[in-house]
Order: C-alpha cells, then sequence, then structure tokens
C-alpha cells in the first residue's frame, strides 16, 4: 500500500548533523527520501531543531551558525536530488512538485529561540524558504512559554514580542505552530492570531496526561479556526503507561479518532517527529506507514477520513496560508 502523506514534523536534519552523514537518500535514520519515495509521499516538512544551550556550547557554535549548518544540510539534499526533491516557498511550489512527480519539501525551524527578539532575523529566515515556526520548544525564549508540569510556567502566555512574531508571520504567510507552547501561550495565538494555526506534533490529553499533547477545548479551537493537528508518534505522547509506553497503532489511530470525534475530520494530519523521537516504536521508520493506515481502516476510517488524514487536510491548510 503506497502513502501518499504529508508529514508536517521530523528531526532527520539533525540527526545528519549529528552523526555528519548529510547525504539523506538512504541511510539508518528513521526517515529518508529513499522511504518516501517508495511510499509516494506528497511532502515532509524539514525542521531546524535548536538544541539545547549546554548542547549547543558542547559543539562549540552558536545559535545562528548551528542554524547555518542545518540549513545547508537541507540545500545539499535539495540541490544533489534536485530530480526528485523539490523545495517549496508557496503552494504553487507545491503544485508544481506533484505535477512533476516529485516530492515537495519544507524548511521549518523548531523553537523560535534564535530569532534573538529581532524580528529581521524572522524576516532573514523567511528569505532563507523558512515558512513554519514551532514558537517554542522546551525552554522560555523570547517568543513565550513551553509546555510544563508547573502550573505556574504552563499558564504563561505570549511575551510582547512573540505578539509581534505572530503578527509578521501572517503577514508574510508563515505558518504558526503551537506545539511546545504553554496552555495560556496556545490561548493568547487562539485570540490574536487571525490565521489558521497548526499543530504540528501533537496528540491528546484526554487519552493521555501529558502537558505536550492537547486538550479537548484546544482542538476545537484549532478546528474552529481552520487549523490542523499532525499526529505524533513520540511513544509517551500516544500510551498512558508511562513506565513502559509502547508507540503502537492501536494508540496511533485511537488519538487519530479522538480527534475527528472532538475537532471533526477535516483537523486531523501527520507529524510523526521521526528522528526526534525514542522509545518502543511499532512504526520505525518512514517506510512502514502502511501499518498505520490498515489499523486505522481496521478501525472504521473510511477512506475519504484516511484520505484526509494522509494529505488532504494538509494540503488545504497549505492552500489557506500559502496562497
Amino acid at each position: 500500500m503506497k502513502i501518499p502523506a504529508i508529514d508536517f514534523h521530523c528531526d532527520t536534519l539533525l540527526k545528519a548533523f549529528e552523526e555528519n552523514q548529510p547525504d539523506l537518500y538512504q541511510n539508518n535514520y528513521q526517515l529518508d527520501w529513499k522511504s518516501l519515495l517508495v511510499n509516494q509521499a506528497k511532502a515532509q516538512f524539514m525542521a531546524i531543531f535548536l538544541l539545547p544551550l549546554e548542547e549547543m556550547q558542547s559543539y562549540g557554535i552558536s545559535d545562528d551558525e548551528y542554524v547555518q549548518s542545518l540549513m545547508a544540510i537541507y540545500q545539499e539534499n535539495v540541490s544533489k536530488y534536485a530530480s526528485f526533491l523539490k523545495h517549496c516557498n508557496n503552494y504553487e511550489d507545491y503544485l508544481e512538485a506533484q505535477a512533476s512527480g516529485k516530492l515537495a519539501t519544507f524548511l521549518t525551524l523548531e523553537d523560535g529561540r534564535s530569532i534573538q527578539g529581532d524580528m529581521s532575523k524572522l524576516e532573514d529566515y523567511y528569505e532563507k524558504g523558512v515558512r513554519l515556526i514551532t514558537l517554542t520548544w522546551n525552554h522560555e525564549n523570547c517568543i513565550g512559554y513551553p509546555n510544563s508540569s508547573q502550573a505556574n510556567l504552563m499558564s504563561k502566555g505570549l511575551k510582547k514580542f512573540g505578539f509581534d512574531v505572530i503578527e509578521r508571520m501572517q503577514e508574510l504567510g508563515m505558518m504558526v505552530d503551537v506545539s511546545h507552547l504553554s496552555d495560556g501561550g496556545f490561548w493568547d495565538v487562539i485570540e490574536h492570531h487571525k490565521s489558521p494555526i497548526l499543530a504540528s506534533h501533537s496528540n491528546c490529553r484526554s487519552l493521555v496526561n501529558h502537558p505536550r499533547n492537547l486538550t479537548d477545548p484546544m482542538i476545537k479551537a484549532i478546528a474552529e479556526k481552520g487549523g490542523v493537528v499532525g499526529l505524533n508518534f513520540a511513544p509517551t505522547f500516544l500510551d498512558s503507561t508511562m513506565a513502559h509506553p509502547y508507540g503502537s497503532v492501536e494508540k496511533m489511530s485511537a488519538h487519530v479518532r479522538h480527534l475527528i470525534k472532538v475537532g471533526g475530520e477535516d483537523i486531523v494530519a501527520l507529524g510523526s517527529d521521526f528522528d526526534g523521537i525514542s522509545g518502543k516504536h511499532e512504526i520505525k521508520d518512514a517506510s512502514m506507514l502502511n501499518l498505520l493506515s490498515q489499523q486505522l481502516k481496521k478501525d472504521g476510517l473510511t477512506n475519504r477520513q484516511m484520505d484526509k488524514f494522509h494529505f488532504q487536510n494538509a494540503q488545504g491548510f497549505l492552500k489557506h496560508i500559502m496562497n
């Protein structure tokens, strides 16, 4: 079974940087170009994940140098494999990739820390092809505050600069990603951002009570704004058996079906988080997505709902934001 998927999040560029193996055609990572091509995937979002500051110090490089290094890995691959890859800056580029039978790729930034309170850096990222920003990771930054088990931190919202960032992103046609954002920050984005928003790699908190997951009111709010939620494959976000969580396709299906139940069938999308997750997985790499599709069909999803999950909802979101 071919899976023509659009995946909103992976950390494979980080993996390539850490292992100094920049060629992503075929490797031992959870995701590579060959697996995506075999599955006839439509698009892959490639994240520049900002390492924690202490790890950055161990490499002896600044945020700017690090971001440039991962951008170079991405650009090297897009150039080397131009026969089947196409970097996309807008929806028209995406359509051109589909028409020519190429895999569309999008460049994203996970953690707005590297913007460092300087709007010109945001605009520079846009000029260099970044089209999505995950506003925070697991630490406070210039934009706002992260998901946390600490109630006082979780309740904090966007900073003043954060409001400026989401306003400018809307003007530029960049996707605002609320995965990793505090609950307070989430509701600030819902209230103040006029465009649909994305939770690129998050699951359902009512099924697994983890601060990285979304509450039912959050899911409804994203749906009401016309946004989407990308299913995350991390076992700790899927399985409430916290001692030994297992990322089974049955658990994945439960989260997909809950998203549909709460937010409607137009909200569900894919955000695997390949190469950014650890633990025990039933889907070990991108070549095995058919296992999830088989489970979704077994659990009663219609062909229409499965197409919406695989690519149609993501495609509609791109069209709305990037046109």
